[in-house]
């Protein structure tokens, strides 16, 4: 372009030298020659520049396409992991599905389950009651009646108080052609493994009494104990074997005049115008075999008056847990009891100790089986 531009100013400065020389021919020619140089440089010009914009244009297109391969590369690695992403959510989600719907079903299966052991379960314990609630009507049926002592007691209660469907404690009472023997037994545990032992002690006292004649309270605890050894010593490697029986008897003139006892862990309260005295048995009981077949009861002789009150009972009432500190009700709280109602009719009396119980427990689970009899001479 440079040249072009040389040459132009040197055709120009030819003419202009022809036309001061007059030699106007020559001029023209100078400056047709310098026209069409200049034309023909002015198009290369416009060329050389129309390339440099079209060149321009295409790095610029080149820079857009490589910038919008940039992007759409970019693009497709976004839409690669989203697409990624999506797929590992779809998948986590089947998944999911897949363990809910294992653990729906297996928890269906399990409380088909449970649900079929737990009708099987209803069933057998229903069984269990219905033969532990027959089995309480046997025992009933073979307990004295509480009548049968008003029969020969007028002024007299049974406080009785299970702590199951059938208990270990019970009351038996036989009227003799010369005296009446009562008595009050307490089988080791309660509910069903107590109830079987007052059957058989129940049977006992028929055999040795009713059968034998056998009357002497010492005499009869002896031959309790001598069979009950006799029925373990059967089987020594039975649960039973150590269970035995703590019991009060009394042997009661017909007159009521006079009355002997033996006790077996179990004392005697003999209430007589306001005083209370405890009499105590023998501290072993009946029928456990670490004590000797020879063993012997200590039999006591009490002189009774009119309107002197006799309690026999188990161990389940001052055993009993209560009261604001959680204890005991002990003996010195069942006397005091005693002594205060002393004075009121035996049905007002048993009505007031059931009361005093009560709130003694105040909801208090109970732990023993509980029997009470209380009759006046």
């Amino acid at each position: 372009m440079q040249l072009g531009n040389v040459l132009l100013t040197s055709l120009e400065g030819l003419a202009n030298a022809s036309k001061s020389l007059g030699q106007h021919t020559e001029a023209f020619n100078y400056l047709s020659i310098y026209s069409s140089l200049k034309d023909s440089l002015f198009t290369l010009d416009i060329k050389k520049q129309l390339n440099t914009a079209e060149i321009n244009q295409k790095e610029q297109e080149i820079i857009l396409l490589t910038q919008q391969g940039e992007i759409d590369a970019l693009n497709i690695i976004r839409n690669r992991q989203i697409l990624y992403f999506l797929s590992g959510a779809i998948l986590l989600v089947i998944i999911i599905a897949i363990i809910y719907y294992q653990k729906h079903e297996y928890k269906q299966r399990t409380l088909k389950i449970v649900s079929k052991q737990r009708n099987e379960i209803a069933v057998k314990n229903q069984d269990i009651l219905d033969s532990i609630t027959y089995a309480k009507g046997i025992q009933e049926a073979m307990f004295p009646d509480e009548n049968e002592i008003k029969s020969i007691f007028s002024d007299s209660f049974v406080f009785y108080k299970p702590s199951g469907v059938v208990t270990g404690d019970f009351y038996w009472v036989s009227k003799l052609k010369d005296a009446i023997i009562l008595a009050v037994v307490d089988c080791t545990g309660h509910g069903v493994p107590g109830a079987f032992m007052t059957v058989m002690a129940n049977s006992i006292l028929n055999s040795v009494v009713n059968e034998r004649k056998i009357t002497s309270p010492s005499e009869i605890l002896k031959e309790l104990h001598l069979a009950i050894l006799n029925t373990w010593h059967q089987n020594e490697k039975s649960a039973l074997y150590s269970n035995g029986l703590d019991a009060i008897i009394c042997n009661i003139s017909l007159d009521k005049t006079k009355m002997t006892y033996s006790g077996a862990k179990r004392p005697l309260y003999h209430l007589r115008a306001g005083v209370l005295e405890s009499h105590r048995g023998n501290c072993f009981s009946v029928g456990v075999p670490y004590y000797q077949a020879e063993i012997s009861y200590d039999e006591h002789e009490i002189e009774l008056q009119k309107d002197d009150s006799l309690y026999l009972f188990t161990d389940g009432i001052i055993d009993q847990f209560g009261g604001p500190e959680n204890k005991k009700f002990l003996g010195k709280r069942l006397k005091k009891l005693l002594n205060e109602i002393e004075d009121k009719p035996f049905n007002v009396q048993q009505a007031q100790l059931v009361k005093a119980i009560e709130d003694w427990m105040n909801g208090t689970e109970q732990v023993d089986d509980m029997l009470l009899i209380g009759v006046k001479i």
